[in-house]
C-alpha cells in the first residue's frame, strides 16, 4: 500500500473557497525566497531526469502544474520559455496566477480538481504535485488521472507525508505523524471545524499519511520508474561531502531505508515507462 493511513473521508461537493487567513499566510509563503529556491530546485531535479532520457535543454517542455497555488512553482518554468498548465481547487489561488503570471499565451491557470484534469490523455512532459497528495480524498485517482496526461517518458514530480519520520509541517502538533488514525481523525475534523489554526487554517488539512516504501511500489505498479530523494540527488550531482554523503546512501538500500525516518517529507520523481517496457524489469 503507498499509505499507511487515510484519515479523511470523501468529498461530495468541491469546495473552492479559502479561509483569509490561509490566503493570506500561503500568499507570503509562495512568494518568499525560499519558495523561489525550492522551486527551482524541483525545475533543476526534473530537467536533470529527462535529461538522462535523451531530453535537449533547448527545447520546450509541457508542465502541468497541479495544485498551483498562486503560480509561485509556474512562474520559474515559464521564465524559461516552457508552457505551463497550472489548476487548483482555489478560485482565489487561480486569480492570483492569473494575475501575475496569465499575460502570455504560454500560460493558462483553470480552477478544478486533480482527482479530474482537464487535459487530453498523453499531452504533458512534466506533472507537478508538490505538498499535494496528502490533502486530497481520492490521492489514487489523482495520481492516475496525472499519469494519464502525462507522455510516455515523462516526469511526475510529487512531494507529500511521510508517516515515518516525527517531523512534519501539516498539524501545529508534535509528532503527529505518529499518531494512530483515530486521532488524526480527530484532529482532521477539529482542524476542518472548531480548532482551524491546527492546519494553518487550510480549507483541506493533510488527511493522507504516506511512507517512502509504499509510493515507490504503488508508482512501480502504475508503470512508472520511481527515484526517491537521495536517488534524485544523486543525479543532479551534488558535491563535496554532502554529495558522498547522499552517493553512498543512494547506493546502499538498506541506508536509504533507515534515511527515511529522518526526512520530514516523500520526495519522488518518476518516470512514465513506453506502453513496451511495461512489463519489463
Amino acid at each position: 500500500m503507498a499509505q499507511r493511513q487515510n484519515v479523511g473521508k470523501q468529498v461530495p461537493k468541491v469546495n473552492h473557497g479559502n479561509r483569509p487567513e490561509f490566503v493570506e499566510y500561503y500568499l507570503a509563503a509562495a512568494n518568499s525566497r525560499a519558495a523561489v529556491e525550492r522551486s527551482k530546485a524541483i525545475r533543476a531535479t526534473v530537467k536533470a531526469v529527462l535529461t538522462q532520457f535523451g531530453w535537449r535543454n533547448d527545447t520546450s517542455l509541457k508542465v502541468a502544474d497541479i495544485g498551483c497555488g498562486p503560480g509561485a512553482q509556474s512562474a520559474v518554468w515559464l521564465e524559461e520559455g516552457h508552457h505551463v498548465y497550472g489548476l487548483d481547487v482555489s478560485e482565489a489561488f487561480v486569480e492570483e496566477a492569473r494575475e501575475r503570471l496569465g499575460g502570455t499565451p504560454r500560460a493558462e491557470f483553470l480552477v478544478g480538481s486533480a482527482a479530474s484534469l482537464p487535459w487530453p490523455d498523453a499531452l504533458m512532459d512534466v506533472c507537478l504535485m508538490p505538498e499535494l497528495l496528502e490533502h486530497v480524498p481520492q490521492w489514487q485517482r489523482s495520481l492516475a488521472e496525472a499519469v494519464r496526461v502525462l507522455k510516455p517518458g515523462g516526469v511526475l514530480y510529487l512531494s507529500t507525508t511521510n508517516t515515518l519520520c516525527p517531523r512534519q509541517d501539516e498539524f501545529r502538533l508534535p509528532f503527529y505523524s505518529w499518531y494512530p488514525g483515530v486521532l488524526k481523525r480527530k484532529f482532521a475534523m477539529l482542524a476542518q471545524t472548531t480548532w482551524p489554526g491546527i492546519a494553518g487554517y487550510a480549507t483541506y488539512p493533510a488527511v493522507n499519511w504516506f511512507s517512502y516504501p509504499g509510493l515507490l511500489g504503488y508508482l512501480k505498479a502504475m508503470g512508472l520508474t520511481p527515484y526517491d530523494r537521495f536517488q534524485l540527488a544523486a543525479i543532479r550531482g551534488i558535491t563535496g561531502w554532502k554529495g558522498s554523503s547522499v552517493n553512498w546512501i543512494a547506493e546502499h538500500p538498506l541506508a536509504r531505508r533507515l534515511a527515511y525516518f529522518a526526512c520530514s517529507s516523500s520526495v519522488v520523481l518518476a518516470v512514465k515507462r513506453p506502453a513496451h517496457q511495461l512489463h519489463a524489469g
